[in-house]
């Protein structure tokens, strides 16, 4: 692998301590990373993904969202809408079909999700000891209160590989697992999240 895709992997390895940053952060993360798969493809014409189905189907909606944008009332407004929103299907294809196609580099970041995970839950339960919940929310380290955001929507296939060790490894292993998944579930209740939960 060339030295600047090296670069990439890393840096889409980093995603999950970028997300525990702050949002501006994980937008530019996962845009830089959706633009640079964009970019590769076009200078490398690579463009065999393109007849993937989902793949096709996502940029059947895009013209079906440009469409509608062209002929709403706030055509400026909307259609700036639907380009800062269709970048997270850019991401999942540069997932796919690069940065994500070595089985390693899926443990790797299944690795790297978990550490985030564990330093969330840190960060949570330091806050419950610290300040408590106020209205019945957490929002360390965020500030404001959507950090159950990151335990609902950034660990889930964590915690599933989690849940299956608990249920599935040897004894020492099976406690460790099941200690992290309760925690991990506990701090999703606590962050006052329950529709994530």
């Amino acid at each position: 692998m060339p030295v600047w895709e090296r670069g990439f992997h890393v840096f889409w390895l980093l995603g999950p301590f970028v997300l525990l940053i702050e949002r501006s952060p994980a937008v530019v993360w996962g845009s830089v990373l959706a633009l640079s798969y964009v970019v590769r493809s076009i200078f490398k014409i690579v463009g065999a993904w393109l007849s993937v189905f989902w793949v096709t189907s996502c940029f059947l909606f895009l013209v079906v969202c440009l469409l509608s944008s062209f002929m709403s009332l706030m055509p400026s407004y909307t259609v700036s809408e639907f380009v800062a929103w269709f970048r997270f299907p850019l991401f999942a294809m540069a997932t796919a079909f690069w940065l994500g196609r070595d089985k390693r580099l899926l443990y790797a970041m299944l690795i790297s999700t978990a550490l985030g995970m564990i330093a969330m839950t840190g960060i949570l339960t330091t806050e419950m000891i610290a300040e408590g919940q106020k209205g019945g929310r957490l929002s360390w380290p965020y500030g404001d209160l959507v950090s159950g955001n990151y335990l609902s929507k950034v660990c889930p296939p964590v915690f599933t590989v989690m849940v299956a060790l608990a249920i599935g490894a040897k004894s020492c292993l099976a406690s460790i697992m099941s200690s992290l998944s309760f925690i991990s579930i506990l701090m999703s209740v606590l962050t006052g999240e329950r529709i994530n939960f």
